[in-house]
């Protein structure tokens, strides 16, 4: 057993609020802790560790039990951050559409179980500008990136993300929905103007951006936990056949379906498989917000899985994806792309860390 094989025993004991196993010989609590923290899943973890009868070391016990603090107060943090807006966006005769994280957090065994980055709304185009108005007077700074997305920032840490799409306009996923329009299947909460997408909707949509983060940088534990909340609450509620339809004709129908099996295997009832080993090992790795170095490899797969010259493929997209908005001269979207890149070293390592593996991966 590893260090990630006991973490996710200590989770599922967590939300099953079950008596967990002893710590096995030859596993360090110091490394169940930072793995723990890598996947953001340190606060779920905690409700476990509390239970064993041999406990980590005092400093590290507190420092465990401070990050299922944080979560706590972070949850109560959000919350009210997001009421604040939503009750603005309504004054301002703003309708708004949660479909992430603040959608799942109800489903969790109690809400500050599954943390958040940022609070995500989907507004409609001819609003986004004012609502961008809104967020600030709120006393927030905020960013506009495409005319299409915007992140802001407040007091606590508190970080909105302002959408008006369920995807960018070249995203693979887009497609696969009933409606471009995401208040098309929607309906109101009684909560000001905000509004909820149809069960067949969320649920796609959930898979879709699943798929978006586990096929680009890579996802990790919290992302799977998700999953295994999502089936277990809703698949008897969707059209089935219509979910499958979409999942076929996206080409990660195989995927999925190994994600929600190694799912129930960690979280549910289900058997553990070793032909589940490659997609576990990848998700170990990842952490909560993935890697470039899975980024690498997934961009590689997918150039060759497209047959032809793969290499090129490759770097052509990696220095020139997809328009995210089709409505932007092509020169003023890559003047902006790459004066961001530039400005940025995260980004400038991130791309070369990308082409050392394109290259390594490309020598016979």
């Amino acid at each position: 057993m590893s260090e990630y094989d006991y973490l996710v025993h200590l989770i599922k004991c967590a939300i099953h609020n079950s008596q967990p196993d002893e710590k096995p010989d030859g596993l360090f609590f110091a490394d169940i802790y930072r793995c723990s923290a890598l996947h953001d899943v340190a606060n779920i973890a905690f409700y476990s560790i509390q239970k064993l009868k041999k406990k980590p070391t005092e400093k590290l016990y507190k420092a465990w039990e401070q990050k299922c603090y944080n979560a706590v107060q972070r949850d109560i943090y959000q919350a009210n951050a997001r009421s604040k807006i939503v009750e603005a966006f309504a004054n301002a005769g703003i309708r708004s559409l949660e479909i992430q994280g603040t959608k799942f957090k109800p489903l969790y065994p109690n809400t500050e179980y599954r943390t958040m980055s940022d609070i995500d709304f989907i507004v409609d185009k001819a609003n986004f500008e004012k609502s961008n108005d809104v967020i600030r007077s709120l006393g927030y700074d905020c960013d506009v990136f495409y005319n299409l997305e915007s992140v802001a920032t407040g007091a606590h840490q508190i970080t909105v993300e302002i959408h008006t799409s369920f995807f960018d306009d070249s995203s693979e996923y887009l497609p696969l929905f009933k409606s471009t329009d995401p208040f098309e299947y929607s309906s109101e909460t009684g909560e000001g103007l905000c509004r909820e997408a149809d069960t067949d909707t969320f649920y796609l949509y959930s898979v879709c951006h699943f798929l978006k983060h586990f096929k680009g940088r890579g996802c990790g534990i919290r992302r799977v936990l998700d999953m295994y909340y999502l089936k277990k609450n809703f698949f008897n509620k969707v059209d089935t056949q219509y979910i499958e339809s979409a999942l076929e004709k996206s080409g990660y129908s195989q995927t999925v379906n190994d994600v929600f099996r190694l799912a129930d295997a960690w979280f549910g009832d289900g058997n553990d498989s070793s032909d589940l080993n490659k997609i576990k090992q990848f998700i170990y790795t990842s952490g909560i917000h993935g890697n470039t170095l899975n980024k690498s490899k997934n961009m590689m797969e997918k150039a060759e899985t497209q047959g032809g010259n793969a290499k090129f493929k490759y770097f052509k997209r990696l220095l020139f994806p997809p328009k995210r908005d089709k409505s932007v001269p092509a020169l003023k979207y890559w003047t902006l792309r790459i004066a961001s890149a530039v400005r940025s070293p995260a980004k400038r390592k991130a791309a070369i860390t990308i082409i050392k593996q394109g290259l390594k991966k490309q020598r016979p």
